[in-house]
């Protein structure tokens, strides 16, 4: 879990990539931004048994756990929903 000061060694900007399969478009590549702050949030106010957030160092992948699965966010460029 993000706690103390691996909670405030989370970025700004993450982004996450699925790759999904729909009947329209066939397979795709789907990214969503998320925030630092977001991120931080969830590590340290909204925690709970079963939510959790893990920061990987040194690669800087922010984990979020939760049991539909994990979910992994990289940092993002800046150029990515700038």
């Amino acid at each position: 879990m993000a706690e103390g000061r691996e909670t405030t060694l989370i970025g700004d900007r993450y982004t996450s990539r699925s790759r999904l399969l729909s009947l329209w478009k066939g397979a795709f590549i789907y990214d969503e931004l998320v925030t630092g702050a977001w991120l931080r949030y969830c590590g340290a106010g909204a925690r709970t048994r079963v939510v959790s957030v893990h920061l990987e160092l040194p690669s800087g992948i922010v984990t979020l756990h939760s049991p539909a699965g994990d979910v992994f966010f990289h940092r993002a460029s800046k150029a990515l929903g700038a």
